[in-house]
């Protein structure tokens, strides 16, 4: 009694509910297989290992062996088509060339959806972006832009002066480390072609360095670690306090909210030196000077932020559209 009155009420009450949703969970469960041994019923699904109530086959995957090779263990034993119940989710694992081909090649449009978490649908706005999009209209459209204008050769070719500049200030950033280091100084390469794989991204995409560039990087790297990984919510989609319970949803939101602060932020700065070239252009024809040489080269920002105003998409993007594409 004295251990009950120190639990905060409300815990109890999520535990209760966490716990009843568990028993009419494995109890439809039951009835259901119990239907369909009794109507002679045989299950689509491959092979796979038994999977406890539950946690379904979470607990062959713990461990200090690597998932993948955890993976290759089981397909050994089941099959190069195996089922594994990942808590309240179903996984097909394919680990053959053959079963490969037919799923990827012959019946691509069958598994093209992107399954959506609670990670990938805050950061996705729901599914705008070409990764987690639903296949449909709207996926194609983002695809045929990518394609199109923000991936094409010649669009590529238009940022090689951005490239050989970035690779210029990399030798002369080593050559100059190099000159006034000891010989016993180390230069360390990894951290500067990561330095200069960020800088040719922000620019190619922005148009210009950022102000912010470091803080944006740190944010967007952030987003990636979370979506990349498995939570508790991933498994057990049904039971929606669980992502409020590990502190999974604040942690996204803050997040979100730190992106979308630096992405109003890059916005802004956009606006105000198109501004500037407007003007600084007005100027010189109001002078009678000779209108200078501007650097002609779209960021794939502005090119998004164009195609966003044109009106003649099917189907329009909205500025979460054009966030989801960037990053």
């Amino acid at each position: 009694m004295e251990l009950i009155k120190l639990v905060h009420p409300s815990i109890l009450i999520i535990s209760f509910i966490f716990l009843l949703k568990v028993l009419i969970s494995t109890t439809t469960t039951k009835i259901s297989r119990s239907r369909n041994s009794s109507n002679g019923g045989v299950s689509k699904l491959p092979p796979g290992p038994r999977a406890l109530p539950i946690i379904g086959n979470l607990h062959q995957l713990w461990g200090s062996v690597l998932p993948h090779r955890r993976l290759m263990e089981l397909s050994k034993k089941h099959g190069p088509l195996m089922h594994l119940k990942l808590g309240e989710v179903s996984a097909i694992v394919v680990s053959s060339r053959e079963a490969a081909r037919e799923m990827m090649k012959t019946n691509d449009i069958s598994i093209c959806d992107r399954p959506v978490t609670p990670s990938t649908e805050v950061f996705a706005y729901g599914g705008q972006g070409i990764l987690l999009a639903p296949y449909g209209d709207y996926w194609r459209q983002i695809r045929k832009i990518c394609v199109l204008e923000l991936l094409s050769q010649k669009r590529v070719q238009s940022f090689r002066s951005i490239r050989e500049e970035e690779v210029f200030n990399l030798i002369q950033s080593i050559h100059s480390e190099i000159s006034c280091s000891t010989s016993s100084s180390l230069v360390n390469i990894s951290q500067k072609i990561s330095a200069l794989t960020n800088d040719i991204t922000t620019r190619a995409v922005m148009g210009n360095q950022l102000k912010e560039q470091e803080f944006f990087l740190k944010a967007l790297n952030e987003a990636v670690v979370a979506t990349a990984g498995f939570s508790l919510p991933d498994f057990f989609p049904s039971m929606k306090l669980l992502k409020y319970i590990n502190g999974l949803n604040r942690r996204l939101r803050r997040n979100q909210r730190e992106l979308d602060r630096l992405f109003l932020s890059i916005l802004r700065e956009h606006e105000q030196r198109k501004m500037d070239q407007q003007a600084a252009t007005a100027n010189r024809q109001g002078a009678g000077e000779a209108e200078a040489v501007l650097d002609d080269t779209e960021g794939l920002l502005e090119i998004l932020l164009r195609i966003k105003d044109d009106a003649g998409l099917e189907l329009p993007i909205t500025l979460e559209g054009v966030k989801c594409v960037l990053y």
